[in-house]
């Protein structure tokens, strides 16, 4: 799952938990078998979401911020 995103004024009313039932079942009907996602290390309130909806971390994802010219 890449940029799904509820709307602030739409968080904590079953959206996301639609979203991410929608989407694992999507992935099912087409025969995948995993569904990946990032999370930022300090967006806390995703990290339960996803732990609550089944999700577990696997490793890490990781950035360098490059010099601007």
């Amino acid at each position: 799952m890449d940029n799904v995103i509820v709307h602030p004024n739409h968080r904590s009313k079953g959206v996301g938990k639609l979203l991410t039932e929608y989407l694992n079942q999507k992935a099912i009907d087409l025969g995948c078998k995993v569904v990946a996602l990032d999370a930022y290390t300090n967006n806390f309130p995703a990290h339960k979401f996803y732990f609550n909806h089944g999700f577990v971390p696997k490793g890490f994802h990781f950035v360098k911020f490059l010099k601007e010219k």
